[in-house]
């Protein structure tokens, strides 16, 4: 079946409404993230892609505040560029990393300003020093959010234990592959060993920006 016909089909059934054209690339994003949710036993799903700020008002009217939230992970921006200068896909310079990265901070303080209630901001330098207390907090704001109001599926297993799902996470199966795939994904399954050396790397010695990177990079970034 053609994935595209196929995916809002099955929305239809369950959202019991018209597909508006907006909403319609939408759907079958969300159906697809709902059907890999659910045969991985999981009751919600995440997306980590920073270019979704730029559709909050299409976000919000498909998912309602019921469901949507929003995790904002600040970092500091010179630690940012290097972090992206060394991933196998997408830009690959100083100017246009800073560039994108600065345009994607206007479209998440919009949704920071218009909505807090449904943003939680995460210092990257918290993330290293406690994460155990962060992302428990994380957790407490996600709450007991199913895969969203729209659809009535079948029960999926509970969360696990906080602290065993942060401890497992590194050996998890998907963390496991990804590692073995790309440079970009090999700390996934590195744990501490990882986290002790990423705080200010900009200033590392061993990685510190020359003084022609660092200005570019502030002088675009400096508001």
């Amino acid at each position: 079946m053609d994935a595209t016909i196929g995916g809002c089909e099955v929305e239809r059934i369950y959202a019991k409404r018209e597909i508006t054209k907006s909403h319609y690339l939408l759907h079958i994003f969300d159906e697809i993230m709902n059907i890999y949710a659910v045969e991985n036993d999981k009751r919600t799903w995440v997306c980590k892609s920073m270019g979704m700020s730029q559709y909050h008002d299409i976000l919000l009217d498909f998912y309602g505040k019921q469901r949507l939230r929003y995790i904002y992970l600040v970092r500091d921006p010179r630690d940012v560029a290097m972090s992206f200068m060394k991933t196998p896909v997408g830009d690959c310079h100083y100017y246009a990393i800073i560039k994108k990265w600065t345009k994607l901070q206007y479209y998440a303080l919009r949704i920071l300003d218009e909505t807090p209630d449904l943003v939680f901001s995460v210092r990257y330098e918290s993330l290293l020093e406690s994460k155990d207390e962060v992302m428990e907090k994380l957790f407490d704001f996600v709450g007991e959010r199913c895969l969203g109001r729209m659809l009535r599926r079948g029960s999926v297993q509970i969360l696990e234990d906080e602290k065993k799902l942060l401890s497992g996470a590194k050996e998890g199966g998907e963390a496991t592959k990804a590692a073995k795939l790309s440079y970009q994904f090999k700390n996934l399954t590195r744990g501490e060993s990882f986290s002790k050396k990423q705080m200010a790397k900009w200033l590392n010695s061993d990685e510190a920006l020359t003084k022609d990177y660092l200005l570019l990079i502030e002088s675009i970034a400096y508001k």
